[in-house]
């Protein structure tokens, strides 16, 4: 006989469905907002098809790679767990256990239809982020960085930021290193969306990362980026010509790159190529102020230490490593990273105060939460 409980699981799919998109109604009422940003924004450029770009360029590229990072982060999670039962708890009746545990305990036909709508969504995030990112040389110049140089240097006694962190950083292996943990955000905001996606319990939390997330991308990311456009150190140079203060910092970048390839080195090339060419591509763009690398590793740190303090206090010293590393790999200024930092918990903490507001919305972690 059928469990109550899977009997509830496997209801019909309409109404598990309608629940889904309830859970997630948040965020799809984001993303729409999102896409008309997007609409109006092309629009007001003058393109003929506003979705042509977001998609055509970036979703295309995309959606392929996310739904194989996705189905291997899965597929390790359903092998664990088989190899955990069969090896270590050796049941009589195995497959037995396995259904049970799947459907009942784990409850996974509810969690993928919760977390499938995320998966769903987030491409199409992306995809709005990068075709707004590549517009920005056409809603306003890059004119911004002069004046965040200045103000880097008054807020660090006259000396520019990389200087400082050159003595701590300024060794090959321990650029190797931070490079490394740079391009190791990719894999994390990917493995936290993956995890939230299915989250069942703990609704509010969730909702909350997923809502910041996309807000600091398009409020951040993009309405910011475009009013105080500017290109970093790393291409102060080759943008203006101007004696340029990053030299000596480019120039050992490109000596740590001839021993220990840097991700940071090659990818500044191909922004820099896409960027002359006009070339509109997923993960194209410049732009420096403010910083959503930052941004988002505090977020993760923000997400993490509400449920796991070993992991928040991993996520804590990751948010530190992308912090000193936007600025001793080129990509931003220091004061990107302050400016991303305060605005990022104040959104934090503006949509947490919005979702307390929201009855359908739980806050019943599944570990015990720290001191918010």
């Amino acid at each position: 006989m059928e469990s109550v409980a899977y009997r509830t699981i496997a209801g019909p799919l309409p109404r598990r469905a309608l629940r889904a998109l309830t859970v997630n109604r948040w965020l799809v009422a984001g993303v729409l907002a999102y896409a008309l940003l997007t609409v109006l924004t092309t629009r007001g450029l003058g393109l003929a098809d506003p979705f042509a770009i977001a998609f055509d360029a970036a979703l295309r590229d995309y959606i392929m790679r996310l739904v194989i990072l996705f189905a291997l982060i899965g597929a390790a999670f359903v092998l664990g767990h088989v190899l955990h039962v069969v090896l270590f708890e050796r049941p009589e009746q195995p497959l037995m256990v396995l259904r049970e545990s799947f459907f009942t305990v784990h409850r996974m036909p509810e969690r993928i239809v919760t977390g499938l709508p995320v998966l769903l969504l987030l491409p199409v995030c992306l995809a709005l982020f990068s075709a707004l990112k590549v517009l920005i040389p056409a809603i306003h110049p890059f004119d911004w960085d002069a004046a965040f140089i200045a103000w880097d240097r008054w807020l660090h006694g006259g000396v520019d930021p990389w200087q400082i962190l050159q003595p701590l950083l300024g060794y090959p292996f321990a650029t190797h290193i931070v490079d490394i943990l740079y391009t190791l955000w990719f894999f994390v905001l990917f493995l936290c969306a993956f995890v939230m996606a299915f989250k069942l319990r703990g609704r509010r939390l969730r909702m909350q990362f997923f809502l910041t997330l996309l807000i600091t991308w398009a409020v951040l990311g993009n309405g910011m980026a475009a009013a105080f456009a500017s290109v970093g150190p790393c291409f102060y140079g080759l943008l203006t010509g101007a004696p340029d203060p990053f030299a000596p910092l480019m120039a050992y970048l490109h000596h740590v790159d001839g021993r220990y390839p840097l991700a940071a080195v090659q990818i500044q090339e191909v922004l820099w190529q896409a960027h002359e060419m006009k070339e509109i591509a997923f993960g194209r763009g410049i732009s420096a102020m403010p910083s959503i690398h930052v941004s988002t590793a505090l977020l993760f740190f923000l997400l993490w230490r509400r449920m796991s303090r070993l992991m928040g206090a991993a996520m804590g010293v990751f948010f530190l490593a992308i912090l000193l590393g936007s600025v001793h790999l080129g990509y931003h200024y220091a004061i990107d990273g302050y400016v991303s930092i305060v605005l990022t918990v104040a959104i934090w903490w503006g949509v947490g105060f919005v979702l307390d507001r929201d009855r359908g919305l739980d806050d019943e972690p599944e570990v015990p939460a720290v001191s918010r």
